[in-house]
């Protein structure tokens, strides 16, 4: 009976700590805290496509958001075949989306998800900006190309020895300042959210959370060529 009573105590404190941890999540950032534990999978799902875009696809399905982080060497990314079950926790389907490589892991922070290289964050994403101003109601139109132009990226990434991949920029770079072109913010007024001392991958991550996309950051090393590339892939 006394073991009895302790297993429900410990039940009750992890339960109560979880719900001060998820009250905080939210507290802070203002959306709900993601908990891939209880998060399930609404339909089956089948991919064949390499882990970053299977990544994609796999978040798409659960309606979350976040980023990707890749780094790889002269060879074109190995695919794979994925299945998903209906109802199947998402925790379990990111083990095993990256548990198929062995080279990526997976995290939650707050309100999205991120899948990052095992042997950590890649260097660029980890550079701190001093300031950067986007605009919530539309973060897709043109934020990728400011964010790598400032002063802190572009030095960074020269340093690094690092060259501009062929598609950099992301979906909103045809975005004009009239609102014509591409998917621009037509007839609303912009929310400017500021960003102070934040690392890129924070920004994104904000980025993520507030403009419902995901974000997928690209490294390919070949000898001593180093490109990297960022866009917004999906919303």
């Amino acid at each position: 009976m006394k073991r009895y009573c302790q297993s429900v105590l410990t039940l009750f404190v992890a339960f109560a700590l979880y719900s001060m941890v998820a009250r905080t999540s939210q507290a802070e950032t203002g959306k709900p805290a993601v908990v891939p534990a209880s998060t399930l999978l609404p339909q089956q799902l089948r991919t064949d496509s390499n882990i970053s875009d299977g990544a994609v696809t796999l978040l798409r399905s659960a309606h979350v958001f976040g980023g990707i982080a890749a780094v790889d060497e002269c060879t074109v990314p190995q695919r794979y075949q994925l299945s998903y079950s209906q109802g199947q926790r998402l925790a379990d389907a990111l083990d095993y989306l990256t548990s198929r490589t062995g080279k990526d892991r997976w995290e939650a922070s707050d309100s999205v998800i991120n899948i990052l290289p095992i042997t950590g964050v890649p260097q660029l994403l980890s550079v701190r900006i001093k300031e950067f101003d986007w605009d919530v109601t539309s973060p897709e139109n043109g934020v990728i190309p400011r964010l790598l132009e400032t002063s802190e990226i572009s030095q960074a990434a020269a340093q690094l020895g690092f060259k501009p991949g062929p598609y950099l920029g992301g979906p909103g770079v045809a975005c004009s300042q009239d609102g014509q072109l591409g998917r621009c913010n037509k007839g609303k007024d912009p929310v400017l959210r500021h960003e102070q001392n934040a690392t890129l991958r924070d920004i994104l991550n904000h980025i993520a959370a507030d403009g419902h996309v995901i974000w997928s950051y690209h490294e390919r090393h070949c000898g001593s060529d180093k490109r990297y590339s960022l866009d917004i892939v999906s919303r």
